[in-house]
Parts: structure tokens; C-alpha cells; sequence
């Protein structure tokens, strides 16, 4: 195996291990965001869906980390083929 393919492959991997390390430390800290006092809306939905709010809140957070990370996904492949990295 030549260096530059064993580059590419640790490269891969520890991109690769960052994303699995961001979206692990994101998950694990959604609990910890506290209810959206501010947003009486949300309250309400939570409310209405469920009889434990705090598990939908939790559940929500989760949620919505996930999408933030599937945008920041995006955007490192976007990033990548146009060959910014």
C-alpha cells in the first residue's frame, strides 16, 4: 500500500470518527438543554403528544441535534466536492 493511500485512509477514518465523536457528545448533552420556557408553543405540542413532557422534550432535542448534524454532514460533502478541503 503506498503513504499516499494509507493518508487517505487515516484521513477517512478520523473524519470519520469526528462525526461519530460530535453526534455521540450532542446526544449525550441534549438532556441537559432544559425546557423551552421560552417557546410556549413547543410546551403546548409537548404537552398534547405525551403524558411525560420531559421525555418528548428530550426526545425533541435529540431530534433536531440530528438534523443539525445531518446539515453539517451536508455541508462537509458539499465543502468536498468542490474541493475545499
Amino acid at each position: 500500500m503506498s503513504a499516499l493511500k494509507r493518508v487517505q485512509k487515516h484521513a477517512t477514518l478520523a473524519t470519520a470518527l469526528f462525526f461519530a465523536v460530535l453526534t455521540f457528545a450532542g446526544l449525550l448533552a441534549c438532556g441537559d438543554y432544559g425546557l423551552p420556557s421560552d417557546e410556549p408553543a413547543e410546551q403546548t405540542i409537548l404537552q398534547l403528544a405525551s403524558t411525560q413532557p420531559d421525555t418528548m422534550t428530550l426526545l425533541w432535542h435529540a431530534y433536531t441535534w440530528l438534523w443539525f448534524m445531518a446539515g453539517v454532514f451536508a455541508l462537509y460533502r458539499l465543502m468536498r466536492e468542490l474541493g475545499l478541503n
